[in-house]
């Protein structure tokens, strides 16, 4: 991959997470945190927790968008894990089959 494109990713990458960040900051219950999720290619990267006040929980990285983790309420208001992902960083890192992958045009 060229250093342009990967520029260009890099950058759709956090705009995607700006998005979703700005969207659930606005909401009055909302809450966003960011926790350390580790390193790649000697930068940090970062895991941002997203909740509103109807249980939905998400949590994306800051390392191509990833969507990590997403509980929603089945019928019976059971808060479940609907992606499949990785606990830490490193399996991300490390040719993973695209878990959790922002996918779009580049």
């Amino acid at each position: 991959m060229s250093l342009d494109a990967h520029l260009i990713l890099k950058f759709l990458a956090c705009g995607l997470a700006l998005l979703s960040l700005s969207a659930c900051a606005s909401t009055p219950s909302g809450e966003v945190r960011r926790t350390a999720f580790g390193k790649a290619n000697g930068e940090a990267v970062y895991l941002y927790s997203l909740s509103n006040p109807n249980g939905l929980r998400a949590k994306i990285t800051n390392y191509g968008g990833i969507l990590t983790e997403m509980h929603v309420p089945n019928r019976h208001g059971e808060l479940h894990d609907v992606v499949l992902g990785f606990d830490t960083l490193g399996g991300y890192t490390s040719g993973h089959p695209f878990f959790g992958a922002t996918v779009g045009r580049v």
